[in-house]
């Protein structure tokens, strides 16, 4: 009997073989143990649960990082990026992360929270008056804080330049692009629309140097900025010249502004928030750019082909390396902490063929 047994067994294996734990997860492949993989050609859906209790359904990845999963839901629930938390088996995920790294079985539940974004607290210092509190987000602009202060201190928003680290900051960056931070002190001046006087003929700028030129008091402080290009070779529209404590405009004469013959005025740089990378091929080529702490790897990529013209097809053969790392495509400079000046090379991934 035992041998009828055992000689029975296979043929009931054979038969039976669909009970087994693998040949159900090939035939539902959508049961626990369907988990994605970082392959590109590996799809599926996960689902994504809001604090009311809402559900939907992504098509995603495995290669798909957590900051592209954002992204997708940025477009579903308008929810910023950058306010989005996903959790996952009671743990945050990471933005660099991806969903095939992570071991995440398909049909999946994560949990969306929405941060509360925090105000912080800054002072504007104005020559004229005492600190002025202002609270505010990282993510306002230098824009949004001159209608505060208009709204606080009926200052014209086309009157305020403001200062931070003895950079001018452009009205488009935001107070994170410029490392403002909590209780940080900005510098406010005015920019008046004009005074009488009469001429200038030195231009001090922030490393001391101390540039002469001959000028007429007719003279705009505009064309003043175009003679200061050839000597600091900073453009027009970088530079910011101050007076007696007064950022100064560009239509203004210098009669118009007070100036005087022997007056000096201060040349500052505006700012962005841009800082410089550079770019290093394998050609020993090195090229420099200008980014954001904001952009992602992919605009940095973008930004390569400008330069370089390499097809955006190719581009994601090319990786960026920081300290020896591999770099996704969503997460921004600032989530891998890149500090400017920061030196990047480029290698191209081949994919085998056959």
């Amino acid at each position: 009997m035992a041998d009828d047994s055992s000689l029975r067994k296979p043929v009931g294996g054979d038969r039976d073989g669909d009970d087994r734990p693998g040949d159900r997860k090939r035939k539902d492949p959508n049961d626990g143990d369907d988990y994605f993989q970082v392959e590109n050609g590996d799809d599926g859906e996960i689902k994504v649960m809001t604090t009311t209790g809402k559900i939907f359904c992504l098509q995603v990845k495995g290669s798909d990082t957590i900051g592209r999963l954002k992204l997708k839901i940025q477009g579903v629930e308008a929810i910023p990026f950058d306010e989005q938390e996903l959790i996952f088996n009671k743990k945050v995920l990471e933005n660099i992360s991806t969903l095939g790294n992570l071991c995440i079985k398909k049909q999946s539940i994560f949990f969306l929270m929405q941060k509360s974004v925090e105000l912080m607290e800054i002072f504007v210092n104005s020559t004229t008056e005492k600190p002025i509190s202002l609270s505010v987000k990282p993510k306002n602009t230098i824009a949004d804080v001159k209608q505060m202060m208009c709204l606080k201190n009926n200052i014209p928003v086309d009157e305020q330049v403001l200062i931070f680290n003895n950079m001018v900051l452009g009205d488009s960056g935001t107070l994170f692009d410029f490392h403002v931070s909590r209780k940080s002190t900005l510098t406010l001046m005015h920019r008046p629309k004009g005074f009488k006087g009469v001429m200038l003929i030195s231009i001090k700028t922030l490393t001391e140097e101390v540039i002469r030129l001959s000028v007429k008091p007719s003279d705009t402080i505009s064309s003043l900025k175009a003679k200061i290009v050839g000597k600091v070779h900073i453009s027009v529209n970088e530079q910011e010249l101050i007076f007696d404590k007064t950022v100064l405009h560009n239509s203004n004469t210098l009669a118009d502004c007070g100036i005087y013959n022997a007056s000096t005025l201060t040349l500052m740089r505006v700012s962005n928030g841009l800082m410089r990378i550079f770019i290093k091929t394998l050609t020993g080529k090195t090229i420099t750019m200008d980014v954001k702490p904001s952009e992602t790897i992919n605009n940095v990529k973008s930004k390569i082909y400008d330069k370089e013209k390499i097809p955006v097809c190719q581009q994601r053969l090319v990786m960026l390396l920081y300290n020896g790392r591999n770099l996704e495509d969503s997460p921004t400079l600032a989530d891998y902490n890149v500090p400017s000046e920061a030196i990047f090379t480029i290698s191209i991934c081949r994919t085998r063929e056959g």
